[in-house]
């Protein structure tokens, strides 16, 4: 993982990240999320904070029930920049805590804090914070008492510097791409999300075909990765509407299918390439890329 460091606020990152979450839905019918973020400057990868945040606050909403509450607080302390979230929803149990970061932790009989999903979000949390000379941690009182995941970052290393700086740019990094991820099968979907992540792309993703739309309409997608086979509206039907709609003829859009007859199909429905299930994820960003530069594949 690559990182492009420079002077951010980062309570700005914290304030932008949350409201674009806010304006896409994705905390309709979800606790009520609070935040109070002071002013804090690091040298950080803009893209890749931004990461750390939301997987801890997709997270807290996971794990939080519709009328619990998660409380984002941000802070400078010793020297460092702490970004706290904090939710009063499912906890963690004793015997899980210690293990919490680590990858495939969900795929544990154990219980505690696990639903759905291969254990990648905070896993990868781990390994950013960490590249960015931080730490994190896991703190819960047990099942049903709550959790609170803190990042501790370096804050910058003049005193007042951050009164001398221009705020980090918020735009994506040049080769980054905004990627919808329609799929209903929650382990491909955290898996595949994770790896596009870590090549840097911002992804927003559901299993639903009606969220799917809602979604592309809030955020303009320059991809769009689509299951066929949904549980509301096939992915045909959803391909349809995104090429009638507003910018529909600059997305790019690529099936995901589990039959390879579904190939002429997609391409008569608007898709610019289909991928047969299961592909391997690095073929996927590699058609992501070639798509994007204007040369179609299909992947076996």
């Amino acid at each position: 993982i690559s990182l492009r460091k420079a002077p951010l606020d980062l309570a700005a990152l914290v304030t932008e990240v949350t409201r674009t979450k806010r304006i896409a839905g994705d905390f309709n019918g979800r606790a009520a999320v609070i935040v109070d973020a002071a002013p804090v400057w690091v040298e950080g990868d803009a893209a890749r904070l931004e990461q750390v945040y939301a997987n801890l606050l997709d997270n807290a909403l996971k794990f939080t029930p519709e009328s619990g509450a998660i409380h984002v607080s941000l802070r400078g302390d010793a020297g460092s920049a702490v970004l706290s979230v904090r939710d009063n929803g499912r906890g963690i149990a004793p015997e899980t805590l210690p293990k919490v970061f680590d990858m495939f932790v969900q795929g544990d009989a154990t219980p505690g804090r696990t639903q759905g999903g291969l254990g990648l979000g905070l896993a990868l949390v781990r390994r950013l914070v960490e590249l960015h000379d931080g730490t994190v941690g896991a703190d819960s009182a047990g099942t049903g008492q709550g959790a609170t995941f803190t990042v501790s970052l370096p804050l910058l290393a003049a005193a007042g510097d951050e009164n001398d700086h221009v705020p980090h740019p918020r735009a994506l990094p040049k080769a980054a791409l905004r990627v919808l991820l329609v799929e209903d099968n929650d382990d491909v979907r955290d898996m595949t999300r994770s790896l596009l992540e870590i090549e840097g792309h911002e992804v927003h993703d559901t299993a639903s075909g009606n969220e799917g739309l809602r979604i592309a309409a809030a955020i303009a997608p320059d991809v769009v990765l689509l299951d066929i086979g949904l549980p509301d509206i096939d992915g045909y039907e959803v391909a349809a509407r995104l090429r009638a709609g507003a910018g529909g003829d600059r997305l790019v859009l690529i099936a995901l299918s589990g039959h390879g007859d579904d190939e002429a199909r997609a391409r008569a429905a608007g898709f610019d390439a289909h991928v047969i299930k299961p592909a391997r994820l690095d073929q996927v960003v590699d058609m992501i890329a070639a798509l994007k530069h204007g040369a179609p594949e299909t992947v076996q």
